[in-house]
């Protein structure tokens, strides 16, 4: 969960200050025209929207949640205690193998 946390905190403001610093007023000009024709910006009020639609789309508000579901269930994951070979394929495996022979088999016995 730190990596995650340290990501959103340090990496993530300076990758969007640097997408910030590229997008010029200019290159703004040409992304409203492509991307949203029909919204009509000013030319001294691209910057501050393109900051502001940015950081709604892709703030730090769409991935809270995800990693708070996460963090749950990897804490409910630590908590509860499991024997190492009942969980692993190779003990449930001949369980599995009986349950599908019985349901490929079973209109034939009931026939």
């Amino acid at each position: 969960m730190l990596p995650a946390i340290l990501f959103l905190r340090r990496a993530w403001s300076v990758r969007r200050d640097t997408l910030f610093d590229l997008m010029t007023d200019d290159v703004l000009d040409l992304y409203y025209k492509q991307f949203y024709p029909s919204r009509r910006i000013g030319a001294n009020m691209r910057v501050t929207t393109f900051k502001k639609d940015f950081c709604r789309k892709y703030g730090g508000g769409g991935t809270s949640s995800p990693s708070l579901c996460w963090a749950f269930y990897r804490l409910g994951d630590c908590t509860v205690p499991r024997e190492p070979l009942r969980c692993g394929l190779a003990q449930r495996l001949p369980a599995m193998v009986t349950q599908f022979r019985m349901w490929l088999w079973a209109p034939f016995w009931e026939a």
